[in-house]
């Protein structure tokens, strides 16, 4: 193994804590839930040159990247550096013929977990190599949100999702394998029989986008039943915009709490942000994420709208093998 993917490996193993079990409390993991600011700025410190040590040497696109903009990885000592990296957008890794990934065929087929694309819906989807440490860190930080939003054992959870190659429902799968909280697998059944599940199995949570959540609500009716009047208490959205108006539409719907679960395929293997009663939070121990100027792509001041949707560069993950962001 190379220096540099050891070196990286070894930061993230020393900053798992109750990987196995949660700390008694609210918050799965209150050593990083609850990190002070200048405790976060010092562990993104030490991240980070580590990450971009490790991308230079073992991704062609982002060793492009940084060689283009004449940065040395060995000058990037903390997060105060981080203006300084190029950021590398989604266009330049569909152009790339994955040289974008920092693991290749031969790492893959000996520490692989699984492969992933993403959607597709502005171009070629592109593929993603996730090894077992993805896979691990993936289940930790999924769990640690699950967690935050009132999930516990006693629970039960529908997953209303086609188990294939996108990472919607994958960490949230195995988190709940960790919190030993049952799981309701749909990925083969059709809109009626998942509707029947709700009836026949009493799940009380249910992951699925808002508009699939919406429309589940109306099967449930067809089939005689008030989804308000089901053990159902929390509804998980993800895979799709929630305007305020869909998310209380939601809540009426199933007389439920509505969270929401951020990812994002292209930056980290795992959950990036996450409601929970006191409104939405990112995972910020292992997440280092930026606003930017639509024109420029430089950061924004506090308080300032940039970039979204369809425009966005990719957000920097530094939960696992990270892939190019800036």
């Amino acid at each position: 193994m190379s220096e540099s993917r050891q070196a990286w490996l070894d930061a993230l193993a020393r900053h798992l804590c109750h990987f196995e079990r949660p700390a008694d409390g609210p918050w799965w993991c209150p050593e990083y839930d609850r990190l002070a600011p200048e405790s976060l700025r010092q562990l993104h410190s030490e991240k980070l040159p580590l990450a971009v040590r490790y991308m230079y040497e073992q991704s062609p696109v982002y060793r492009h990247k940084l060689d283009e903009a004449g940065v040395d990885p060995a000058s990037i000592r903390s997060v105060d550096d981080l203006e300084r990296l190029p950021i590398v957008t989604k266009e330049d890794m569909s152009a790339s013929d994955g040289g974008y990934l920092a693991v290749d065929e031969d790492y893959w087929d000996r520490h692989g977990w699984m492969m992933f694309n993403t959607s597709g819906t502005t171009g070629l989807p592109r593929t993603f190599r996730y090894t077992d440490t993805d896979r691990r860190m993936w289940m930790w930080t999924d769990a640690r949100a699950l967690w935050a939003m009132g999930i516990r054992p006693g629970d039960r959870a529908l997953l209303c999702f086609g188990y294939g190659p996108h990472v919607a429902m994958w960490g949230m799968l195995y988190a709940l394998n960790r919190m030993t909280v049952p799981v309701i697998p749909s990925g083969g059944m059709d809109s009626r029989a998942r509707a029947a599940a709700v009836l026949n199995h009493g799940p009380t949570v249910i992951a699925a986008t808002p508009s699939f959540a919406l429309y589940l609500a109306g099967m449930v009716r067809e089939l005689g039943a008030d989804p308000r009047d089901t053990r159902v208490r929390i509804v998980i959205s993800l895979g799709e915009p929630l305007p305020d108006a869909t998310r209380r539409r939601i809540e009426e719907s199933w007389a439920a709490q509505v969270h929401q679960f951020y990812g994002c395929t292209e930056a980290a293997p795992s959950c990036g942000g996450y409601t929970c009663g006191h409104g939405m939070h990112i995972m910020e121990d292992t997440h280092l994420i930026e606003a930017g100027d639509p024109a420029t792509l430089q950061p924004v001041p506090d308080g300032q709208p940039g970039l979204s949707g369809d425009h966005k560069p990719l957000l920097r993950g530094v939960a696992s093998d990270p892939l190019p962001g800036r």
